[in-house]
């Protein structure tokens, strides 16, 4: 299960969240038009270079749990006059793109925030557009989406912004609230050593009630009925779908309501099944957010939805239910407003005024788990050893009846040699179990799970 291991305050509430693809680094862009860039301690596990005798230790715990960790503020600027509303990474990571609600959006350097060029939003008729969200799809084109349901594309081929979108589509009436590309048919199948990567030619949107798939060279080429409810935020799961195609694909869609929708692959017109995240009169709070749970991290086909309580639920798209063993919360008042997974699996969520960091603890923790099988074991066959005892003594007075003084003796020796035995195991029984606490304690940290860390360049 995930446990928060670091809670990252920021100096205003967050507007937009970008995870680099292969980096452990997180983005954020806040109401106030700065934008922040931090990198994050790899954990021990993942490969980071360790030295002396403390290796094999460390592969024992999580870096950010033990309180030994410092999240380093990469760079920090102020982007846009105004709210900083969408940001995203290139798809290899070397780029960044930010959008605010000032109309100019702005192409720089991931590493150093350095501005590589910008251009205004188009206006929608005679009146000032605001962005909405943008997506990099691949390294010659940017998707952007604004609060007038139009979704430009422009073209990155002249290092930098062009100064007008090569497209212009307009799949929804109302403001874009998600952009999930469509992986290639073939892209499953994998490719050749050393061949191009292939990038998405369409994709999914959401705006206002309705969902949308547009083609990069054909325009918008359906859009669904209207569901009755703000859509506003989407994800894409490979290797699920109907029955006549199940490795399809699918996409989940958040709604207002705290409905979950699922779509299949090719069938766009309707939702086809639906999950109820959070339930209560005239319908529940909004999901605000919703990211797959990588693969390797073993939790299946889930997805965790953001809910605008502030709580954090996982969800079984397989078993189209609610996961009601995780109680995970971001903040009691304030809901996540971006929920990402960085190259590590660690899960960072982003709300309110602060960013929070997540990590799989179920190995570490199973250990204790680990220790009390092993402790039961050992009880049980501390018993069975008992039993033995008891059984020879029958034998052994049935064997010797025939001097009742002699056996009466042996017996009453044999108990005081009984009794100290059975006290001498328990002392052993509990300087085993005294030992394994402290063994856990140790790669837990003096905070159990949970740890303080120094945060530097925050000033």
């Amino acid at each position: 299960m995930f446990e928060n291991v670091c809670s990252l305050p920021l100096p205003g509430d967050v507007f937009a969240q970008a995870v680099h693809p292969t980096e452990p680094v997180v983005t954020v862009g806040l109401y106030n038009g700065r934008v922040q860039c931090f990198r994050l301690p790899p954990p021990a596990n993942g490969g980071g270079a360790s030295s002396g005798g403390e290796e094999e230790e460390d592969m024992e715990t999580s870096i950010l749990s033990d309180g030994r960790a410092t999240i380093e503020s990469v760079w920090g600027t102020k982007r846009h006059k105004r709210s900083c509303r969408a940001l995203g990474y290139s798809p290899d990571g070397d780029l960044m793109f930010s959008a605010g609600s000032d109309g100019i959006v702005k192409h720089f350097s991931s590493t150093t925030g350095r501005v590589i060029s910008k251009v205004l939003v188009p206006k929608f008729g005679n009146h000032d557009d605001a962005p909405s969200i943008l997506h990099a799809i691949d390294p010659q084109h940017l998707l952007l989406g604004t609060d007038a349901g139009a979704l430009h594309i422009f073209d990155l081929r002249q290092d930098g912004l062009a100064a007008k979108p090569a497209r212009t589509s307009f799949p929804h009436t109302d403001y874009i609230s998600s952009i999930v590309p469509l992986p290639p048919p073939n892209a499953s199948q994998g490719s050749s050593p050393g061949a191009d990567p292939v990038f998405p030619k369409q994709w999914v949107t959401t705006g206002g009630t309705t969902l949308a798939v547009t083609d990069m060279r054909s325009g918008t080429l359906v859009r669904s009925d209207d569901q009755e409810d703000d859509l506003l935020c989407a994800t894409y799961v490979a290797g699920i779908g109907p029955k006549k195609a199940a490795n399809r694909g699918i996409v989940a869609v958040g709604g207002s309501t705290g409905v979950l929708t699922m779509w299949d692959r090719g069938s766009w017109d309707d939702q086809q099944e639906r999950v109820i995240v959070d339930s209560g009169r005239g319908g529940g709070d909004s999901i605000d957010a919703v990211a797959l749970i990588p693969e390797e991290l073993g939790y299946g086909k889930k997805v965790v939805a953001a809910v605008g309580d502030g709580s954090l639920r996982l969800v079984d798209l397989v078993r189209r239910e609610v996961d009601v063993t995780a109680t995970l919360r971001h903040d009691d008042s304030e809901g996540a407003v971006a929920v990402g997974f960085d190259c590590f699996g660690r899960m960072i969520t982003a709300g309110g005024a602060i960013v929070k960091i997540w990590e799989d603890l179920t190995e570490l923790q199973g250990n204790g788990a680990e220790d009390d099988e092993e402790e039961e074991s050992d009880e049980e066959e501390d018993e069975e050893e008992e039993e033995d005892s008891d059984d020879d003594e029958e034998e052994d007075g049935a064997e010797d009846a025939s001097g009742k003084k002699r056996a009466r003796e042996e017996d009453s020796d044999e108990e005081d040699s009984d009794s100290d035995s059975e006290e001498e195991r328990d002392r052993e029984r509990r300087e085993r179990q005294r030992k394994r606490r402290e063994a856990i304690a140790a790669r837990l940290g003096p905070m159990g799970a949970h740890g303080v860390l120094r945060f530097e360049g925050l000033d």
